[in-house]
């Protein structure tokens, strides 16, 4: 594995910032705010289609009419073209690293899905181009977004951060999805997605840039700090890859999954705007839960309460309540333990490394998911046999990789602060 971030990033000065000498208590905060604002709306923009898969899967196939195979193959796409952003910010991330370069990859993935709206109703190859380009520019981002976390001094908590402010964005979009669909049909969705962006272009002048590169002083002390060997990085990231193809096979289908409880449209959105709501809840308490050491026991819990959820699908699949309570169970668990894991791969690779590795193969699980469930649901012969093979596959790729991740989160508790 490359080392494209081997840099001291706690000690590297962000440009824009102001020094703190001199200065005012009040003009202090706001040059410590701005920054962290900056990051923030950079993590929804990017982050809008991962974190909104269940609204786009049921707008391609309700208000679009793709059948569900071709919903998810445009969805993999565009998710795949994700993480090809994300490996390019994250292989040249001092070549790459200005502010301009950002600005264009956001602004590329706003005109994309504006863009596409002509194309809302043809699944050829423009539309399929056009996704790809959305998802090239939200995975740039993602990829700075990895390295700007990793610059500040509590990751957890920023990461917790956006993520809460990115779920309640995804809860305003739930609610309003049946009112947007009467007034734009199938263009919703792509209007959805390109909100996200002009608030992060707005803030972009206070992304924090580097001022130089590393040394090779640097690079060598932080080498031998590392609590992790490159085969320890890769089968960890190995992990991930496999958690998030987990992830990406269950939740964006998981309105195809209520019909098996007989889950309406109307009633999915809601449930799926609730979900925001309580995957926000989930964000607040990763923060309350800690950064580093302390938060292990507790990321342990709720990667089990994410398998639980799948489970309890699997042993009710026609009890509406206990799907409802399955979907609130796992968009709650998964977004305690999602900011989280960044910051015990912090603490685990002070470089900053994993952190953006992280984005890349969570992209990459998640792109892998929805084309793996779209073939499932394809072949199999009726929606009861398909979402039960579904969920088992789904429950069998997050315990193997939950297992393997837990292993590693408790050597991190032997680490010193």
């Amino acid at each position: 594995m490359s080392e494209p971030a081997a840099t001291n990033f706690k000690e590297r000065e962000p440009i824009g910032v102001a020094p703190m000498a001199n200065q005012s208590p009040s003009r202090s905060v706001i040059w410590t705010v701005l920054p962290i604002l900056a990051i923030i709306m950079v993590g929804v923009a990017a982050h809008a289609t991962s974190s909104l898969k269940p609204l786009i899967v049921q707008a391609f196939v309700h208000s679009a009419g793709f059948d569900k195979a071709t919903s998810g193959y445009l969805l993999t796409a565009e998710m795949i073209s994700t993480s090809l952003g994300s490996i390019v910010a994250t292989a040249f991330p001092f070549a790459l690293r200005r502010r301009k370069h950002l600005f264009a990859a956001l602004s590329l993935m706003m005109l994309a899905n504006l863009a596409s709206i002509p194309f809302r109703a043809d699944a050829g190859a423009v539309l399929y181009g056009l996704r790809c380009l959305s998802g090239l520019g939200a995975g740039f981002g993602l990829g700075r977004l990895g390295i700007l976390i990793a610059l500040s001094g509590y990751p957890g908590r920023t990461a917790g951060i956006y993520s809460i402010t990115t779920q309640l964005y995804g809860a305003v979009a739930a609610f309003a999805m049946p009112w947007i669909d009467r007034a734009l049909g199938a263009s919703s969705i792509f209007v959805i997605l390109a909100g996200t962006v002009p608030l992060a272009l707005l803030v972009m002048a206070w992304v924090p840039e580097s001022r130089h590169l590393p040394t090779k002083k640097e690079s060598v002390r932080h080498d031998t700090a590392q609590a992790l060997s490159r085969v320890d990085k890769i089968v960890l990231a190995a992990s991930f890859f496999v958690f998030f193809i987990g992830i990406g096979n269950f939740w964006p289908f998981i309105s195809v999954l209520g019909e098996t409880a007989d889950v309406n449209r109307l009633q999915m959105s809601t449930i799926l705007g609730w979900g925001s709501i309580v995957s926000a809840i989930g964000s607040g308490t990763s923060i309350l839960a800690g950064d580093r050491k302390s938060s292990v026991p507790v990321l342990t819990l709720f990667l089990i309460a994410v398998c639980l959820s799948v489970i309890m699908q699997l042993a009710f699949p026609r009890s509406f309540d206990v799907f409802v309570a399955s979907a609130l169970l796992f968009a709650f668990a998964y977004y305690v333990i999602s900011p989280m894991f960044l910051g015990v791969l912090s603490k685990l690779d002070g470089t900053g490394q994993m952190n953006a590795v992280f984005y890349i193969v969570a992209v990459g699980g998640i792109a892998i998911g929805p084309a793996l469930a779209g073939w499932i649901l394809t072949h199999q012969p009726d929606r009861f046999a398909s979402a039960t093979v579904l969920r088992i596959v789904s429950i069998g790729l997050l315990a193997i990789s939950a297992s393997v991740q837990t292993y590693y989160f408790f050597r991190a508790r032997r680490l010193p602060d």
